[in-house]
């Protein structure tokens, strides 16, 4: 099943694979480099063996939090949701300095935070660490096309602070740095 949700989905968004089209330097970096680099990294092979049984999307946001963890380079990680010790092991492969926490309160302010969409998240996490979030902070949100999480989405690209965010269907990235112009870019990941 997995398979064909993939291929589906890449059929369906063709024309947002690779950055093409993007006119933002910033973005198309981003882009090209963090969201869709297909570079081996080094410790891709180690730990994609080593949680082959949380199956194929885990294995590919852990890449992807790999990935953006040795881009932002920050000193912490909030996250809430399951597979805290995957994340945790991706996050920490890519930046050996970064500290991965729990999020149970809302921080002060953070560089990064991962969540993954639930009742719970929403309610009492989500909105509050829109308020505490400043220029440099990073938020992924898990889940976001999931019937019950689409809308939230779509309130999270309105809020005044968000300023560019990424839809890559199985999350979605959000940056607030002000010097930005706002817009959404849907990626085919």
């Amino acid at each position: 099943m997995y398979y064909i949700k993939v291929i589906f989905r890449w059929i369906r968004r063709i024309a947002y694979c690779r950055g093409f089209g993007v006119q933002s330097p910033s973005a198309y970096s981003f882009i090209r480099y963090v969201i869709n680099e297909h570079y081996p990294y080094y410790a891709f092979e180690e730990l994609d063996d080593k949680y082959r049984a949380a199956g194929k999307l885990v294995c590919k946001l852990g890449r992807l939090f790999f990935r953006i963890a040795n881009y932002h380079q920050s000193d912490s990680w909030y996250y809430y949701g399951d597979n805290k010790d995957i994340v945790a092991d991706y996050v920490q492969s890519g930046n050996q300095r970064c500290v991965i926490e729990e999020m149970m309160e809302v921080p002060e302010t953070f560089d990064v935070a991962s969540i993954k969409l639930d009742s719970y998240s929403k309610e009492h996490l989500l909105h509050r660490l829109l308020d505490v979030a400043c220029e440099d902070s990073l938020l992924i949100l898990e889940r976001i096309h999931d019937k019950e999480n689409y809308a939230t989405w779509k309130n999270i690209i309105d809020h005044p602070k968000v300023r560019v965010c990424y839809d890559l269907y199985n999350c979605g990235i959000v940056f607030f740095d002000s010097s930005k112009y706002k817009r959404c870019y849907k990626v085919n990941f």
